[in-house]
């Protein structure tokens, strides 16, 4: 029984995944799509779902797979796809790791070697913080300790040579305290952009993701949007 005003679900394999909701049913079309030749198909009989499903598979076929974070760490392992190798893309499809997802259940439980290498060209693994140092310092216990996180997520790219790592540093819960007091004056944001290559060449990322949620804004005072374009202009 369905709650009051919900719309039905289609019938077969594109409704079955429906009712899995939107990561499964994109999971459905990504196997379809690379495993057959567009086909035409009358989507008023219900022989193949209905409206509903046409409308998400015809949303699948146009987007180009472009995902965002809520795909990249779902609880949906990504492994089990089948992997074609690519040539060099002519895009960008960047991607968010949230190092958190480890801590899910059972199935929910995402790590670097449950994603797709293929999936996306940069991967980005969200979070790094600043320290009271104005250095970069990993989150979570485990990114440079065992099992190695950063190295896992890094070791991607020997499967897709093309793929580009970076770290994200911030986010939401990070605030930003710690972004205030490294951009405040020139000396502090030399430490950490003279720390910040060292630290991604010693890790293996190709890139650092500023993520300051937000300058001047969420406690932030107002001369840091100031502060924070001198940070990104240093050479």
């Amino acid at each position: 029984m369905r709650k009051p005003g919900s719309a039905a679900v289609g019938s077969g394999a594109w409704g079955d995944h429906l009712s899995r909701g939107r990561i499964s049913l994109l999971l459905l079309a990504m196997r379809t799509l690379r495993s057959h030749t567009p086909e035409k198909r009358d989507w008023q009989d219900g022989k193949y779902g209905d409206i509903h499903d046409a409308a998400m598979l015809f949303a699948v076929r146009h987007v180009k797979f472009d995902v965002q974070q809520k795909l990249v760490s779902s609880s949906t392992s990504l492994s089990r796809l089948p992997l074609l190798a690519f040539s060099k893309p002519r895009y960008r499809r960047v991607c968010y790791y949230t190092n958190w997802s480890q801590y899910r259940k059972e199935e929910g439980k995402f790590l670097p070697a449950n994603i797709d290498p293929f999936l996306c060209t940069h991967l980005v693994f969200a979070f790094a913080k600043v320290d009271n140092r104005w250095q970069l310092a990993p989150y979570e216990w485990n990114d440079i300790q065992y099992p190695y996180l950063y190295r896992q997520f890094n070791d991607l790219k020997k499967k897709n040579p093309h793929l580009k790592t970076l770290l994200a540093v911030g986010g939401w819960t990070h605030g930003s305290g710690p972004f205030t007091q490294m951009v405040r004056d020139q000396s502090n944001r030399r430490i950490f952009l003279d720390h910040a290559v060292q630290y991604l060449r010693t890790h293996g990322f190709d890139g650092l993701d500023l993520d300051w949620e937000y300058p001047a804004n969420r406690g932030s005072p107002p001369e840091d949007k100031d502060n924070f374009s001198y940070l990104i202009k240093v050479q």
